[in-house]
């Protein structure tokens, strides 16, 4: 089995309405459903949509909400099924390719009840699809990894460490077995200082990555940063080409005058949220000069993908990012699913 990479060919793309159930405030809570409004009116023109909401009101609600866009609804498949979070990334199935065909990869929710998040969803998709199901040993998130589709893997250290240790697997147990399970070569870890959630490096290609920078150093993460970056500059591919590294600054989003349940008041943006679609690369803006640095660093490395900048500040109060709420399919089966 191999991950394959964003940038691969997608057979949709499975979205999760955010629940009024939420601890966001009501304002924050509209602003975020005005993003994915936009969001999804300009994704479906490239791919069709599998949206997840929590029951028949909210079915209702989300179509009253894309009323007024140019949606086409034929490409969104609404699925009533709650799934507990806004995230995709997070609690979404993990699809390998196995030969020629895709597979839905997942650990024994019985061996780890306190931590299945996304076992019924995987057996909700492999119902629908059809798709085969393979149990691993390894406790997997997508937001935790990021592929290349050649055997190369960036991983988000403190989670993918965490959450394995209740099976006794150390760091290079770990590391054997994701060589073994997904036919890795080259495994890179990176640190994410507090934040669990989003992945601090992600790949433009095959051999290059993208880092973004905390250069504060009075900021909790910026050592973090910091080795990431020297990591990653030293590190070479196992056939000995060295990676090539694009570094951004972390966007330092303005200050929040209505404090979220997180507590958080001001949060850095991070531009390794964007998410790769078949005919667009959806980059987050937040309203600073390091924006057009991004979109810039884009059209370089996806010259034949649309790039289309929208402004995240509001998701990124919440600790949202293009990525993390949405998750491609690639099997086309997965295309429509009844």
């Amino acid at each position: 089995m191999i991950m394959p990479s964003e940038w691969n060919r997608h057979s949709a793309t499975q979205l999760q309405w955010p629940s009024a159930q939420s601890k966001w405030n009501a304002e924050r809570l509209i602003k975020v459903e005005e993003l994915y409004c936009r969001f999804i009116e300009e994704l479906h023109f490239f791919e069709p949509i599998h949206l997840f909401v929590d029951d028949l009101e909210m079915r209702n609600h989300v179509m009253q909400r894309l009323s007024g866009r140019a949606v086409d609804l034929d490409r969104i498949t609404v699925h009533q099924k709650e799934m507990g979070c806004a995230w995709a990334r997070d609690c979404g199935s993990v699809f390998m390719k196995h030969g020629s065909e895709f597979v839905i990869y997942d650990f024994d929710p019985e061996e780890h009840p306190s931590i299945d998040m996304n076992g019924s969803h995987s057996d909700y998709l492999a119902e629908k699809s059809g798709l085969k199901k393979v149990i691993g040993e390894l406790i997997l998130r997508n937001n935790w990894l990021d592929s290349n589709g050649a055997g190369a893997l960036l991983v988000l250290e403190s989670p993918m460490l965490e959450h394995n240790k209740a099976n006794g697997f150390s760091k290079p147990e770990i590391e054997q077995k994701l060589k073994k399970e997904m036919r890795c070569e080259d495994i890179f870890w990176v640190k994410s200082g507090s934040d669990d959630v989003e992945l601090p490096a992600r790949w433009l290609n095959v051999d290059t990555v993208m880092i973004t920078l905390n250069d504060n150093v009075d900021e909790d993460g910026a050592s973090d940063s910091q080795e990431n970056v020297k990591v990653l500059k030293s590190a070479a591919l196992e056939k000995g080409k060295k990676l090539n590294v694009e570094t951004l600054k972390q966007a330092a989003v303005e200050k929040n005058d209505e404090p979220e349940d997180t507590g958080l008041h001001s949060v850095l943006g991070s531009y390794t949220g964007f998410y790769i679609a078949n005919g667009a690369v959806f980059t987050p803006k937040f309203k600073q000069e390091e924006d057009t640095v991004a979109v810039e660093l884009f059209k370089r490395y996806f010259p034949g993908r649309k790039i289309i900048g929208i402004d995240c500040t509001d998701l990124a109060m919440v600790k949202g990012s293009f990525r993390r709420i949405s998750l491609p399919f690639f099997s086309s089966k997965m295309r429509r699913l009844s």
